[in-house]
């Protein structure tokens, strides 16, 4: 784990996934999880990456970190939603954290824009009452 966590921070995320997927094979841990989350996000892997720290949280469930990587693994995956609910629940369990805070600002603002211009598109997609419904 030590080894498969320096190999994440110095970048070399390939050699820590290689590392840590035989591992959660023999004994999952919530660290080995947010390690091999992390690792998977960073190497470009997202949709894995959410599949392994959605699997951590059954092993603590109280704890922030998960929700947190999955905010931004969400995030980064165009799921606006989801980053939101992931959000809020490290607030829950953790309610003084700026970073968070500013970034569910953020995704809220977003989620208005996406919310605006998806109005905006359905209203000009319809028939105006004064123009007829294209015929079948």
């Amino acid at each position: 784990m030590n080894v498969a966590g320096a190999l994440n921070v110095s970048g070399n995320y390939a050699d820590g996934i290689a590392i840590l997927e035989p591992i959660i094979e023999q004994r999952p841990t919530y660290e080995a999880y947010q390690l091999l989350g992390w690792a998977l996000s960073f190497n470009g892997q997202r949709p894995r990456a959410a599949e392994v720290l959605e699997a951590s949280i059954p092993l603590r469930p109280e704890d922030w970190e998960a929700y947190y990587h999955l905010g931004y693994v969400y995030n980064d995956m165009g799921k606006v939603p989801e980053a939101i609910v992931h959000f809020e629940k490290v607030l829950e369990r953790r309610p003084h954290f700026p970073e968070v805070k500013k970034q569910l600002a953020d995704l809220r603002h977003l989620a208005e824009l996406q919310r605006k211009i998806a109005a905006k598109r359905a209203a000009a997609s319809s028939p105006s009452p004064e123009q007829p419904a294209a015929a079948p």
